[in-house]
């Protein structure tokens, strides 16, 4: 981090174990930094605003194996996800970042742009 207490480390391998943390990183960053995505319900047109792209991704479906498999440098889960958190970063090696679970769309963008090291969109 910098003295502003913004992350200076650019993540490349980011994995999201949630639906709307899919639906985040690949609304705001390029897809080649996406190493893979929550699971088949992101494919779901019901409930999914990101079916097609989402199609490209290997899915977590809260497989351990195919998340250290994935070699994720970052994993963002929501605060609401209690299944083993304290593990994932063991697990993996990976930086675990939880997010609180957010009220508006601009709370959420806000949260994950600090997270990923970015000062503005």
């Amino acid at each position: 981090m910098d003295a502003k207490g913004v992350q200076t480390k650019k993540y490349n391998h980011i994995v999201s174990l949630t639906l709307s943390g899919d639906e985040m990183l690949l609304g705001l960053i390029p897809e080649n930094r996406i190493a893979g995505l929550s699971g088949k319900i992101n494919e779901d047109k019901e409930i999914s605003n990101i079916v097609d792209k989402a199609k490209k991704f290997p899915k977590v479906e809260g497989n351990e194996e195919v998340l250290i498999s994935l070699e994720p440098d970052l994993i963002i889960v929501a605060d609401w996800l209690t299944k083993r958190i304290d593990d994932i970063g063991a697990m993996t090696g990976a930086k675990v970042y939880i997010y609180k679970t957010p009220s508006s769309y601009e709370e959420q963008k806000n949260n994950q742009r600090l997270q990923l090291g970015r000062k503005e969109w």
